[in-house]
């Protein structure tokens, strides 16, 4: 991810967490591998950003990409006195879809 790339992200974050006490594997990151022609990737994606996608030859490589993009995010953020989404609770998510079950 550029840094125009991460500039738009800026415009479309809404208001959560100090950019500066983030954790970035807090987040839920998403890997899984595809492929791409005849090349085995893996490809990282962040649910509470949308519009990070990184990819890696291996699961480690595309998850720390996907890291480090949140981290270079949060960094954007704060020097524009923005902030970041609040990592979501995958797992409260759950338990509130079963209870309506």
């Amino acid at each position: 991810m550029n840094k125009s790339q991460t500039l738009k992200l800026l415009d479309k974050t809404q208001s959560g967490c100090s950019p500066k006490m983030i954790n970035a594997h807090a987040y839920n990151i998403t890997v899984r591998q595809i492929g791409a022609d005849t090349q085995v990737l893996f490809e990282a994606r962040v649910r509470e950003l949308p519009d990070v996608v990184d990819f890696g030859e291996t699961w480690e490589e595309a998850y720390g990409l996907a890291v480090d993009s949140i981290e270079t995010i949060a960094e954007v953020m704060a020097e524009h006195n923005g902030s970041m989404p609040q990592p979501t609770d995958v797992q409260g998510l759950n338990r509130n879809s079963e209870r309506q079950a």
